[in-house]
């Protein structure tokens, strides 16, 4: 996720042009600025290990261009499980793995495809919420496992938490 932001007083989000995210010489994404200042590339077929990244503003009526720094990305060989969740670890756990019905701690940050944050607040989920996709991801995961998992509408939930709205038959992108 490439943030573009104004230099002006306060930093207000930029909200149109869009965003060229590059390897080398090849560009492997292009995305337009959404209403939160925010362009999000998920982007297949990169070779496992590492792959340099630069996301380039292309500029928009008002707005001039700019370069990001490079981020170096590492890429993690993908397992789909049966489900249609994809979970791309990018640290090896050494527990052992959940089990379902099974309490679990953990830290996770989730966002929807734009790159909207709607991480739920301290405390976690909606008890009702209908997470088999979830569940699914974490009885694949071992204990001390960081993961970035993809939940397909199917098996993701909509549903208001405190605030945070996520609209029905979404996919989900979690860091865990």
């Amino acid at each position: 996720t490439a943030t573009v932001q104004s230099l002006a007083s306060g930093n207000p989000p930029v909200t149109s042009g869009s965003v060229d995210f590059v390897s080398g010489n090849q560009i492997l994404a292009t995305v337009a600025v959404n209403s939160n200042g925010a362009a999000t590339a998920m982007i297949a077929g990169l070779r496992v290990g590492t792959d340099s990244i630069t996301a380039i503003y292309t500029g928009a009526a008002g707005f001039s261009g700019s370069t990001s720094s490079t981020l170096t990305q590492t890429v993690v060989a993908a397992t789909t499980l049966s489900d249609g969740v994809i979970i791309g670890t990018a640290q090896a756990g050494s527990g052992p793995k959940a089990v379902l019905g099974q309490e679990v701690n953990l830290q996770l940050l989730e966002y929807l495809a734009d790159g909207t944050n709607v991480t739920p607040p301290q405390g976690g989920f909606i008890q009702s919420a209908d997470l088999s996709g979830m569940n699914a991801a974490l009885m694949d995961m071992q204990v001390g496992e960081t993961a970035d998992v993809i939940i397909p509408a199917s098996l993701s939930f909509g549903g208001d938490y405190n605030g945070t709205v996520i609209p029905a038959d979404t996919t989900t992108y979690y860091t865990i």
